[in-house]
């Protein structure tokens, strides 16, 4: 059975329906995504910090009946020691790299990403890793580079529409009913007997 482990934005677009401007079409994608997911009857990994991030913007009244629903659908996945110790792992490769934490006063940052924020990403990328699965679905590209191919970051799937293919004919097509077979007797096999 295969095993996928998704980032937040994939559950704030195809749980809350909820995307920033210029992000509305990746909310019919996360959706089919999960959907999708689901009918292949696949494993789906959350990491307990993505679960914090997730749950920043529900209700207090309203959380434990989500995490009941989470636990239904998902696996939530913690940050054990076996993550941990990837995810020191994943931590010293960025901080060694100098393309990937460029020397600057302050806190160390890629592409300009706070610490705080990053900590957050090696998590979830050792999570992924420890739970052996076959891909993470996550639309932040530094995802990426601190998995460094260690786990497959998966974009989510382009949804396409099946348009109506006969909406523009005039005028509308209607379907001819066919007699029963035997009423064919003009066929030129039916000559044959």
């Amino acid at each position: 059975m295969k095993r996928y482990c998704v980032d937040n934005m994939v559950l704030g677009w195809g749980l809350k329906g909820v995307a920033s401007p210029g992000q509305e079409g990746m909310v019919a994608r996360a959706r089919f995504l999960l959907d999708e997911l689901d009918k292949k009857g696949a494993i789906i990994i959350v990491p307990a910090p993505v679960l914090t991030e997730f749950f920043h913007e529900v209700e207090p009244a309203d959380k434990p009946a989500a995490l009941q629903a989470f636990e239904k659908r998902f696996v939530v996945a913690p940050f054990d020691a076996q993550a941990a110790a990837i995810a020191d792992e994943l931590w010293l490769k960025v901080k060694e790299d100098p393309h990937l934490c460029p020397e600057l006063e302050g806190p160390c940052v890629v592409g300009r990403i706070p610490k705080r924020v990053l900590k957050y990403d090696v998590q979830i990328v050792a999570i992924a890793l420890a739970n052996k699965v076959d891909g993470l679905y996550s639309s932040d590209h530094h995802v990426q580079t601190i998995a460094n191919g260690r786990v497959s970051v998966l974009d989510m799937p382009e949804v396409k529409e099946q348009g109506d293919l006969f909406k523009d004919v005039q005028p509308p097509l209607r379907l001819v009913p066919r007699g029963p077979a035997s009423d064919t007797s003009d066929s030129p096999e039916d000559d044959e007997d």
